[in-house]
């Protein structure tokens, strides 16, 4: 039972490993792009939505 350990644990980190790399790379591709310094098309959904969002919430209450 002891030598399982081990193995068990390290399915778990190269699972989560692989799990955080490609969220990094779904993420750099189609949130924002470092290279050319622009929003990507999910980043731009969520930047318009934010400054609709407190857009409305500026608007004096009558």
């Amino acid at each position: 039972m002891k030598t399982s350990r081990g193995s068990v644990l390290m399915e778990y980190v190269m699972l989560q490993t692989l799990v955080a790399c490609l969220l990094m790379a779904v993420m750099n591709a189609s949130f924002y792009d470092w290279a050319s310094a622009e929003f990507g098309p999910a980043g731009r959904e969520i930047r318009n939505f934010y400054q609709r969002l407190l857009g409305g919430l500026s608007l004096p209450v009558p």
